[in-house]
């Protein structure tokens, strides 16, 4: 007998859900090499990547919102990256609140599933969340703001 596709997903979707709190923590640690840095290019390549494969596996798995913030990293890393010039403090700024912003969904349960769930397990998105991934049912989304403090291991 042949496994279930929709059940090869979703295990892997499980995997990929106890994985999220290691990826945020890297595209965390190389923004921090990025800043000691002085914005070396070669560091910028690194952290856009991070953010890249976050953007587009956290879509494909579901994880919608997730998504969207690594995107805005991405998409803000590699307009500096092509344009060759010094990165603005403006869009550093901007930059870095979408990193505390992965790191406050992460900390405050924010990061959801968007897939429907298993009409014969009502609790099976839930239950496939680590516990620190896990939803906070009718949370609104963390808004970024300008008086956040300064990210911190």
């Amino acid at each position: 007998m042949k496994p279930d596709p929709a059940e090869q997903f979703e295990a892997l979707r499980r995997r990929y859900a106890t994985q999220i709190a290691d990826r945020i923590q890297a595209i965390v640690d190389a923004w921090r090499r990025l800043e000691q840095s002085g914005w070396d290019n070669s560091i910028g390549t690194e952290t856009r990547q991070l953010a890249h494969r976050l953007a587009g596996s956290a879509a494909m798995f579901g994880f919608a919102d997730l998504g969207a913030v690594a995107r805005e990293i991405d998409i803000g890393l590699k307009e500096w990256l092509e344009n060759g010039r010094s990165l603005n403090t403006m869009i550093r700024h901007h930059l870095a609140q979408q990193i505390e912003h992965l790191q406050r969904m992460l900390r405050e349960g924010n990061v959801t599933a968007v897939l429907p769930p298993d009409p014969a397990q009502p609790s099976a998105v839930l239950s496939s969340l680590p516990p620190e991934a896990a939803p906070v049912p009718e949370s609104p989304p963390a808004s970024p703001s300008p008086t956040s403090p300064p990210l911190t291991p």
